[in-house]
């Protein structure tokens, strides 16, 4: 055989080969998904796959996504787009069968684009001719109830997995999850402080959790946590007794979830105030468990750096740089966790200094520095 004609078997070989390889590959592997992303852009939480094992009945998962005009008005937006589709394709292989996605393009005066807007979702005009750039979702569960997300911002793409699990979550008849406070502190808000008087409210941090979990504050004195508590949240634990130490501790050894805020100086703690403000003990710790986990913080001593001091006012009413009042920003805050990630700043006034013993049989994962 000639070589011209060697050359043209070739490339037919080759041709052949390919589309056969694909065509094995989009059917026999349909299943095998591998994440090879950097930082694992699909790889799904621990928390997202424990929902998704829970929902018992299916829902239904519609992206509303004006895909032409987003590749060509927007080709960042496209991008991101493709990402946010393929997350939630994740999700559904790994829901058993208990979510179904469906991808609409919802073109302008079709009945897609008036689904869309029915559900509010966000469809701005971009030109003359009545097209809308879409790209919200709506999840719907068997009784007809939703939740939506008007519009996927890109700016919150590191909440991304976030805000679709918190949506499932509303949907899947779980319930909200429940939060039981222990603290020192009338977090929950408080008595009045004379008769007559109205009562303290709630801080702002417990009504703004209260929006989307149940809050429960169970007392300074709790001696057992409720089987129903997902999450303990301990601030400003203050004189404890042995008793509630030992709530707290058998919360944790069952698996629980314990969020714990210790200070050396609570700036909040009136109960502490003597004569003028001073000269009560404002600190708490965790010093009995804190032991056990190999977890230190010195109640005496708060951590001040001149480099992100900010400013104070002094005695004569002028502004100081003051070491103990911190500006944290830049590599300061965590930008791998998603309690951190994307903020620009925090500012601390006389922060602890908590550290692991080499000993300590956790690890830590440090939120600021």
């Amino acid at each position: 055989m000639d070589r011209p004609r060697l050359t043209l078997l070739s490339l037919v070989l080759a041709l052949a080969l390919f589309l056969a390889l694909n065509l094995f590959t989009s059917i026999g592997l349909r299943g095998l998904r591998t994440d090879l992303t950097e930082g694992g852009l699909y790889t799904l939480s621990d928390g997202t796959r424990s929902t998704l094992s829970k929902l018992e009945e299916p829902v239904d998962v519609t992206l509303y996504w004006t895909e032409t005009l987003t590749s060509e008005e927007n080709p960042l937006l496209h991008t991101y787009a493709r990402r946010v589709r393929e997350l939630l394709e994740e999700y559904e292989a790994n829901a058993d069968g208990n979510l179904r996605l469906a991808v609409v393009e919802p073109l302008a005066f079709s009945e897609e684009e008036d689904d869309a807007l029915a559900a509010g979702l966000q469809g701005p005009p971009i030109d003359n001719a009545g097209n809308r750039l879409f790209l919200g979702m709506v999840a719907r569960n068997a009784v007809d109830a939703t939740e939506t997300i008007p519009f996927f911002d890109p700016s919150r793409e590191a909440f991304l997995e976030y805000d679709l699990t918190r949506a499932l979550t509303r949907l899947g008849e779980q319930g909200l999850p429940t939060v039981g406070i222990i603290s020192s502190l009338p977090v929950a808000g408080g008595a009045p402080a004379a008769p007559g008087q109205p009562a303290a409210p709630a801080w702002a941090i417990w009504d703004f959790l209260s929006q989307t979990l149940q809050m429960r504050d169970l007392g300074a004195a709790a001696t057992e946590i409720p089987e129903d508590v997902d999450v303990l949240m301990v601030i400003h634990p203050k004189e404890l007794s042995e008793e509630t130490l030992y709530a707290i501790d058998q919360f944790t050894l069952a698996g629980g979830r314990l969020m714990a805020f210790v200070d050396p100086f609570s700036i909040f703690d009136e109960s502490a105030a003597g004569p003028m403000g001073m000269g009560g003990d404002r600190s708490s710790n965790l010093e009995r468990l804190f032991g056990a986990w190999g977890v230190e913080m010195t109640n005496s001593q708060v951590v001040g750096d001149s480099e992100s001091a900010d400013a104070a006012q002094g005695n004569d009413g002028r502004p100081v740089r003051c070491p103990i009042v911190m500006r944290l920003e830049g590599d300061s805050l965590n930008a791998d966790d998603l309690a951190t990630r994307g903020l620009a700043a925090v500012m601390s006034f006389g922060a602890g200094d908590l550290r692991l013993r080499d000993d300590a049989p956790l690890t830590g994962s440090p939120l600021l520095t």
